[in-house]
């Protein structure tokens, strides 16, 4: 899977129509969310440094919304991020829980984990503006644009502090009519905003261990 990325990747920068210095743009959160606002400028930001027919084909936009927690130390904001993607990294169940690794697994599953609300803890705790502190926000990722030609990668290695082991658990997936609309915002849904159906078109396995 990673030689598919890497070749896509490839074919978009030597096709890009963007050349010599490209301008830096902030990875900027917003106050709230208003999803037309953000797609139009996270797209609007994308074409300053990308300009490629791959774009075309492979370009979707996910919206994450973050939650500051609220109670009497905690302020409640929200804020949001539209981010672009050519391909969507699905966790599997985790190998360390053996009873997991035999099962079988529908795809859907793995992309309803995938857009399911999330509280960043640890390491991952979200610095609020507003705090001015890290906090156990929530995180909420959805799909707010769907690509023509939708790549989906399993993460098949999980790793510990020691090794790295290969999740064997076998994915049932549709041949046709996957349908992405249960995974993409309310607003996307609604505004009826493009075909959320996909058929398969192609398998990239990778062999051995390396």
């Amino acid at each position: 899977m990673e030689l598919l990325e890497y070749l896509i990747d490839g074919i978009r920068e030597d096709c890009n129509e963007i050349k010599g210095q490209k301008p830096y743009i902030p990875n900027e959160e917003a106050e709230g969310y208003n999803e037309e606002e953000l797609e139009n400028q996270a797209f609007a930001n994308y074409k300053k440094r990308n300009n490629s027919f791959v774009d075309e084909q492979f370009l979707g936009f996910f919206l994450s919304i973050f939650t500051c927690p609220e109670d009497e130390t905690q302020c409640g904001r929200i804020s949001s991020t539209m981010d672009p993607y050519t391909s969507v990294k699905l966790e599997l169940p985790s190998i360390w829980n053996k009873s997991t690794d035999q099962k079988l697994v529908e795809l859907e599953h793995l992309l309803e984990q995938f857009v399911k609300k999330q509280i960043l803890q640890e390491e991952n705790k979200w610095f609020c503006d507003r705090c001015k502190t890290h906090k156990e926000a929530s995180k909420k990722l959805e799909f707010r644009t769907v690509p023509p030609v939708l790549v989906l990668q399993l993460k098949r290695f999980e790793y510990n502090q020691l090794s790295r082991q290969r999740i064997n658990t076998q994915i049932i997936f549709p041949l046709e009519g996957l349908d992405m609309e249960p995974f993409c915002t309310e607003s996307a849904q609604q505004q009826l905003m493009q075909e959320f159906s996909y058929d398969l078109a192609g398998i990239c396995e990778h062999f051995g261990t390396g």
